[in-house]
């Protein structure tokens, strides 16, 4: 135990200092303490009041050390969440079936018939247009056909080419209802009238016409 009024010298400048004094007055250099001082905390220790004390003490010390550790090192490093991909189900695929269009079948309403030829009689060519000399005009009734072929025959010996006879009702051009006797197949208006004046000699009060299906 260092007794009072013992002195100590600064390790840096060698000036006097008191064995409690911390720090030299001259220099400022911290002093270390003094050996006597450091033999009577450690006779204070001995004791056991002392000893529970510093024991406690130095336990609540590194606890204390240990729970600012592990703080800052819980703060310091990143929280990583271990996450698993998630299966992804394949989305459903719809196929696209081309589209199909059914067509139905024309139907085609068969050609008009003409009174078949006869003695030489004419018949108007299916689905055509033109023009021709109409010689007579017979309205239908019972026996009506037989008076028109019998008229399309005479003009036939009169020496009329091309001579025949029409439904009048089948053609669009044509007044229905009769029973028309014509003379030639002509394709305009002006071969037809060429044909007139023959027809006209033979006693028929013939004209053009032009006949469409």
């Amino acid at each position: 135990m260092v007794e009072p009024g013992a002195e100590r010298d600064c390790p840096n400048c060698g000036s006097p200092a008191d064995p409690h004094q911390e720090y030299c007055l001259q220099c400022g250099h911290r002093l270390p303490p003094a050996a006597g001082t450091l033999r009577s905390a450690a006779l204070a220790a001995g004791s056991p009041g002392w000893t529970i004390l510093l024991t406690a003490v130095v336990a609540l010390l590194a606890a204390a050390i240990v729970a600012a550790v592990q703080l800052t090192t819980d703060e310091s490093q990143p929280v990583l969440v271990a996450t698993s991909p998630q299966p992804t189900a394949p989305l459903p695929t719809t196929e696209t079936l081309p589209e199909t269009t059914t067509t139905a079948p024309e139907t085609t309403a068969p050609p008009p018939t003409q009174p078949p030829p006869s003695d030489g009689l004419t018949a108007w060519p299916a689905r055509a247009s033109g023009w021709t000399i109409v010689l007579a005009s017979i309205p239908e009734g019972p026996g009506a056909r037989a008076v028109a072929t019998r008229e399309a025959r005479q003009a036939i010996d009169g020496g009329l080419t091309q001579v025949g006879v029409l439904v009048s009702s089948r053609y669009s051009s044509l007044h229905p209802g009769y029973f028309v006797v014509f003379s030639g197949v002509y394709g305009n208006v002006g071969a037809a009238e060429q044909g007139l004046p023959r027809a006209r000699a033979l006693g028929y009060q013939a004209y053009t016409r032009q006949v469409v299906p």
